[in-house]
């Protein structure tokens, strides 16, 4: 998996868990969470309609029986990485025309090194 799909997968089930009858299909609740990235624009119409429109451009490349899956079939049958594609892929395509997703707040960072040698304040990192 790519960095934070897991991240991403859970998100994705936290909304299905908190809101069952919303989202029948998976294309659902992709498209919400596609249209809440960009918080300042989601209330124009022509956003959603764009949302809506490149989602439904990708969600065609999907074999039927994956197409029609609700989020507990997704679980079921282990088509995540199907649906994470679709998901990459629609979000690519907003960013070319809107840039890159924002506006929303972040609970934490983590932040990690690797490098465990010593270096002087001021000293070039490179050497």
């Amino acid at each position: 998996m790519q960095e934070c799909d897991e991240w991403l997968v859970d998100r994705m089930r936290e909304m299905h868990l908190l809101d069952r009858t919303r989202f029948t299909f998976m294309a659902d609740l992709l498209e919400t969470r596609l249209q809440g990235l960009y918080p300042h624009l989601n209330d124009s119409p022509e956003f959603r309609a764009e949302v809506s429109t490149a989602l439904a451009r990708n969600v065609l490349s999907i074999d039927a029986d994956v197409r029609n899956q609700s989020p507990d079939d997704v679980e079921s049958k282990s088509s995540w990485p199907i649906w994470l594609k679709t998901f990459r892929s629609t979000l690519n395509e907003l960013v070319s025309a809107y840039g890159l997703p924002g506006g929303g707040f972040c609970r934490d960072v983590e932040v990690r090194n690797n490098d465990a040698t010593w270096k002087a304040l001021g000293a070039d990192p490179r050497n």
